[in-house]
């Protein structure tokens, strides 16, 4: 099923609506081998089975409870060193839509790289995929799993959903409506690196804190000082600034 929204500029101008699909970013990336989707093709997912996050850790969902959903963009304007620009902007959209249904403020954060966090549980995950040509971009898919509806997350105590957080329930496609306007005015400022650095930033989980991680199999105390142009985590950890990858620390909260 295909259908259009019309509150946005491009985004979801193609919204591909399916019942059960094992995971969005998945069908996107058959879709740009066999097709040329349109710039901001939406996918969008009742049901996914089997959802991806971050390294490969898998993203469970209840069906119609939640939004769950990829977004195909063009981004050769994007060089390839500075990719983490999108992850930038993304994060920001997600959070600006989750803090406009939850009208959570203080408690809203990113935790590195692009968990969206409220009260310190995870709401929202969010799973990009580049490909490059050359020294730049040229697409990306964008993969986004936010709790709307859903109230038991059985052994992750760490997940909350917006009708947790406000006990109202909302629809799913009203919620997506509001995330793909908030993707494409973040998506204006991907040229300028200060602007998405400093809100980004703004809303950085546990920045200039000392707080507790896992890092090289041990308990640690560290500060988080910042995040570099590729996006790696810079870190403080026994008076020495660490630059850290993916899986190369935990963080205890």
């Amino acid at each position: 099923m295909t259908t259009i929204i019309n509150d946005t500029q491009y985004l979801g101008k193609n919204l591909i609506l399916l019942q059960s699909i094992p995971s969005t970013n998945s069908y996107a990336k058959e879709l740009l081998t066999k097709s040329k989707p349109k710039n901001g093709t939406v996918i969008l997912a009742e049901e996914q089975t089997a959802g991806r996050g971050q390294s490969e850790n898998i993203w469970q969902s209840n069906a119609k409870d939640n939004l769950t959903c990829s977004v195909i963009l063009e981004t050769h304007l994007i060089p390839a060193s500075k990719q983490f620009l999108l992850n930038m902007a993304i994060s920001l959209a997600v959070l600006h839509t989750t803090r406009a249904f939850t009208e959570e403020d203080s408690t809203i954060s990113i935790k590195w790289p692009n968990d969206i966090l409220v009260q310190q549980k995870k709401i929202c995950g969010i799973l990009i995929e580049n490909t490059i040509s050359g020294q730049c971009l040229q697409h990306s898919i964008i993969g986004i799993g936010l709790n709307v509806n859903q109230l038991d997350f059985g052994m992750h105590k760490q997940a909350t959903s917006i009708l947790q957080i406000t006990q109202k329930q909302n629809d799913v496609f009203w919620v997506l409506k509001k995330l793909l306007v908030e993707i494409e005015r973040q998506l204006a400022f991907i040229q300028n690196e200060q602007y998405l650095k400093e809100q980004y930033l703004k809303y950085f989980f546990q920045l200039n804190q000392t707080a507790k991680y896992i890092y090289k199999e041990k308990e640690v105390l560290g500060i988080i000082k910042n995040v570099n142009e590729i996006g790696q985590l810079m870190i403080e950890i026994d008076g020495k600034i660490h630059i850290l990858n993916m899986k190369e620390i935990k963080f205890l909260y």
